[in-house]
């Protein structure tokens, strides 16, 4: 059957669409038979069925609904692209509320704040998030967490948003399906499990499943550590010389200080603080530098940082971002997006933390 073209002024219907209903965050399925196949959106309620009636069966075209399209599937220049980190830019909603593009609360479905915090740092690093902010770059990748992660990256940086919120419920059910149900919406899980998980994850899916191969995820993230074993003991055991190896590694842990024993006068324990070189002394072996080596030493600064509070099982999750652009910190705690001084950010009970060199 062939389908007519009309102009928006020979469409009555235009005047119908509400976009405060449109919600193209979550998954695309039929309202009455829950399947993912060949829905349709309704754009006066907002949702979607699998079967439709136009009466008249033609297709609208208007450039009053260009915004729509975008917001469906968000698209970004090189120009754009190169921009985000030099101009301060911030959105103004449909109802009202301004948000700034890139920094946007996250829904917190259940208990999925432990992804949530993961993918808001994530997107403080600059290569990656350039890299799936332009589809072609991912073009040959059929993986279903690839395409939903930068779905939801792409999502999260749009100048033109209806919402000041994005919900990442298809991001999560990707995931769901690709770590076969160890992260859901439903249980709380560890922030730097997922982190490890996500991050080979995108790895192995963008390479084609080959470990050794390089991509995005590895060039930002990845880090090597030269390990010695001194000979006669554990791998060279029976060797002559010390084992040299160079082991790759994603995160490096640190071990903190115990807790102090004995309480102040106001019977509070008193949490040491310890400056981030003595813990990463464990890793710096008893080479002595010579004076030539010095000018290669480098400078990272922090852009991202999670902190968790209460208990181990069942604690809150939020992480602070360093908004470059405005050389500002956020807090941000699910839809909750709030400036917060450098000073609170060091004092923090930091799980997790990303630096980027300078």
């Amino acid at each position: 059957m062939s389908k007519a073209v009309r102009t928006g002024a020979e469409c009555p219907y235009l005047d119908t669409i509400s976009r405060q209903n449109l919600e193209f965050d979550f998954e695309k399925c039929c309202s009455v038979s829950l399947s993912p196949v060949n829905v349709y959106a309704c754009l006066v309620c907002g949702k979607f069925f699998q079967v439709y009636c136009l009466p008249d069966m033609y297709q609208v075209v208007d450039r009053s609904l260009a915004d729509i399209q975008y917001i469906l599937n968000p698209t970004y220049t090189e120009a754009e692209i190169s921009r985000l980190d030099t101009d301060v830019t911030w959105a103004r909603a449909l109802d009202g509320s301004e948000y700034m593009p890139g920094l946007v609360g996250l829904n917190n479905m259940k208990r999925n704040d432990y992804a949530n915090v993961v993918v808001q740092a994530l997107v403080r690093i600059g290569p990656i998030r350039d890299f799936f902010l332009r589809e072609e770059n991912y073009a040959g990748c059929t993986s279903t967490l690839v395409r939903e992660f930068a779905s939801l990256v792409r999502k999260l940086w749009l100048p033109r948003a209806f919402k000041g919120h994005v919900s990442p419920h298809e991001f999560m059910q990707a995931v769901i399906g690709a770590s076969k149900r160890r992260f859901t919406i439903d249980c709380q899980a560890d922030a730097i499990e997922f982190f490890q998980w996500l991050v080979n994850a995108l790895h192995l899916d963008l390479t084609g499943g080959r470990h050794r191969r390089r991509s995005i995820v590895s060039d930002c993230l990845r880090g090597e550590l030269e390990v010695t074993t001194l000979a006669g003991t554990g791998r060279a055991r029976d060797r002559a010389a010390d084992l040299v190896e160079r082991v790759p590694f994603l995160m490096l842990g640190l071990d903190l200080p115990p807790a102090p024993l004995f309480k102040d006068a106001l019977e509070n324990v008193v949490i040491p603080q310890v400056p981030m070189r003595e813990l990463l002394a464990k890793y710096g072996g008893e080479r002595v530098l010579p004076a030539g080596e010095a000018s290669a030493a480098a400078k990272y600064n922090l852009i991202a940082n999670i902190v968790h509070e209460g208990k181990h099982e069942d604690g809150t999750l939020r992480v602070h971002i360093l908004r470059k652009v405005e050389n500002t910190w956020y807090d941000v705690q699910d839809l909750r997006v709030t400036d917060v001084l450098p000073q609170m950010v060091a004092l923090s009970e930091t799980y997790m933390q990303i630096y980027e060199r300078q």
